[in-house]
């Protein structure tokens, strides 16, 4: 199955195939599935902790957006309680694919090409 985030009111919830792992920061929260990382940010993050929630996708709100995706360059974001015009401008200033959530917005993260449909072969090793 690929892992879907789907996004209900102030609700976020993140869909996988059951192996993953959840890791509680202090400005929020960092999913940690197996074929890529979500940081959901909810608060403030100071400066010397943005690489702290380095991955692949980012959800957070507009607020330190830029200063943020400028810094993590995650391979998408999602803007929590923002505009479109905002996320193009994200997105023309920083390069990153930036859309915005909506109530009932199911984003499947292989459409919005933030996994790689293919395997990577470093996870296989060689048996001796």
């Amino acid at each position: 199955m690929a892992p879907k985030i789907q996004f209900l009111g102030d609700t976020v919830l993140i869909k996988t195939d059951g192996n993953s792992k959840t890791h509680n920061k202090k400005a929020g929260i960092i999913h940690q599935l197996q074929d890529c990382t979500i940081a959901h940010i909810t608060g403030q993050v100071e400066i010397k902790e943005i690489k702290d929630y380095q991955a692949d996708v980012l959800i957070l709100p507009p607020g330190q957006a830029e200063k943020i995706l400028t810094k993590i360059k995650p391979k998408l974001a999602i803007l929590t309680s923002s505009t479109l015009e905002k996320a193009r401008e994200l997105h023309k200033k920083t390069g990153i694919q930036v859309i915005t959530a909506k109530n009932n917005l199911v984003v499947d993260l292989y459409t919005y090409s933030a996994l790689s449909e293919q395997k990577n072969l470093s996870k296989f090793t060689e048996e001796k």
